[in-house]
């Protein structure tokens, strides 16, 4: 089978990161026939540069990171921000190996800022690219955050049982968040962009995030 790149892109607990990891994987005929080396598959130390573009919910322009790689090490590293802007970000990185692992993408690191901030809820797209010296191969997807809203949820809950917030608006958030999970499941980023948008409203109006 032709050669598959992949990866897997799980928000962490505190809302602030993602953690970006290549699930390609190593060439096997019987468990991975799509993974790096094998007959025709190229073997991830012939990788010579690689991007990964994350667009944030709604936006057509994404922030791109683009890695110079020698031997399965990286060795250059430059972000470009949705206005055009580029700097090296080699020093930042969490880790100079390749492929991917676990590799924190977090606030300041996707933003250029000096704090840590929460990334925005809603549907992201992630596009990874892989260049050897005669290939590229690439993989775009949905990364779903609702880390924001699952607090939100979390907290109106709680308010409710305290008395602090009333039944109508813990129903509301608990049935638009039923919604957006089932959204997330479907794999419609449309809808998961709305549904956020319609707790995000709910969730300032009661006071509960």
């Amino acid at each position: 089978m032709a050669f598959q790149l992949n990866y897997c892109v799980p928000q962490d607990c505190d809302c602030k990161s993602v953690s970006f990891s290549d699930t390609t994987g190593i060439f096997n005929a019987n468990t991975n026939p799509t993974g790096y080396g094998g007959p025709t598959n190229p073997l991830s130390a012939t990788v010579i540069s690689s991007t990964i573009t994350f667009f944030s919910p709604n936006e057509t322009q994404g922030i791109v990171f683009a890695f110079t790689i020698s031997n399965n090490i990286i060795t250059d590293a430059t972000r470009t921000d949705v206005y055009g802007n580029t700097i090296n970000v080699l020093a930042d990185l969490p880790s100079t190996v390749f492929p991917f692992f676990n590799f924190t993408f977090d606030s300041p690191l996707l933003y250029g800022i000096d704090a840590q901030a929460d990334l925005l809820d809603g549907a992201w797209k992630v596009t990874y690219q892989i260049q050897t010296a005669s290939q590229t191969f690439a993989y775009s997807g949905w990364v779903y955050l609702i880390c924001q809203i699952k607090k939100c949820k979390e907290e109106t809950m709680v308010g409710f049982t305290k008395g602090n917030v009333l039944r109508s608006s813990a129903i509301d958030v608990s049935l638009n968040f039923d919604s957006l999970i089932n959204a997330v499941g479907l794999n419609n980023p449309t809808s998961v962009n709305n549904i956020v948008e319609i707790l995000q409203s709910i969730c300032t109006t009661c006071k509960t995030c």
